[in-house]
């Protein structure tokens, strides 16, 4: 019993290989756009009923019409440039930023001060002693001035208290 299975799977095996040879080197076919087929349906032998005939005519006119939509469709799509994506993702992730820079003021508007700190502030302050008594002073300044906000006076502290403990001074 095992070899009848064998030759029907061997058989199986080399149809398959023939027809995977046949598709390969015997009916290849330009991969470029889909020309409509093009079909003589006066020639269908008289074994089809003539309603089947007037479907398949029915039909092939539908698929006619379906491949020039699809190409004037793939003509008419609109192109777009990556530098253009690439301007708007900018602009995304920038207002974004300002959004999230915004929620966090509004939540704690004392440490609003803390982003507007030049980038090499740290090393500044502990280069110049004269930057660093500036500052010092400024905040000094900021949090002693009445007129200002609860919130400024806050974020001038802050700043007294950070600068301070840059320069580990005591903040008394």
């Amino acid at each position: 019993m095992a070899s009848w299975q064998g030759n029907v799977a061997l058989v199986f095996a080399t149809a398959a290989l023939g027809i995977t040879l046949y598709n390969q080197f015997g009916a290849s076919k330009p991969l470029n756009k889909p020309q409509p087929a093009k079909y003589d349906f006066s020639s269908v032998s008289g074994s089809v009923p003539l309603e089947d005939r007037e479907n398949l005519v029915a039909l092939h006119g539908y698929i006619l019409d379906l491949e020039t939509r699809i190409n004037a469709l793939e003509q008419s799509s609109p192109k777009i440039e990556p530098t253009l994506i690439a301007e708007q993702i900018d602009k995304v992730i920038e207002q974004r930023e300002k959004e999230r820079i915004a929620e966090a003021t509004k939540r704690n508007p004392s440490v609003n001060w803390f982003r507007n700190l030049p980038d090499d502030y740290r090393q500044r302050i502990k280069a110049d002693q004269h930057y660093a008594n500036k500052s010092i002073n400024d905040a000094f300044s900021a949090l002693l001035n009445i007129n200002n906000s609860d919130d400024d006076r806050l974020a001038a502290y802050g700043q007294l208290k950070m600068t301070l403990g840059m320069l580990r001074r005591d903040s008394r």
